[in-house]
């Protein structure tokens, strides 16, 4: 399913994403 592929694939960005901000947002506190 594309659908479901598409998904899957915009959550592990999300993912990737949060990982990487979050010890940003503790490295610069805003």
């Amino acid at each position: 399913m594309p659908t479901r592929n598409r998904i899957l694939a915009v959550t592990g960005a999300a993912v990737s994403v949060l990982m990487v901000a979050l010890p940003a947002g503790k490295s610069f506190p805003w």
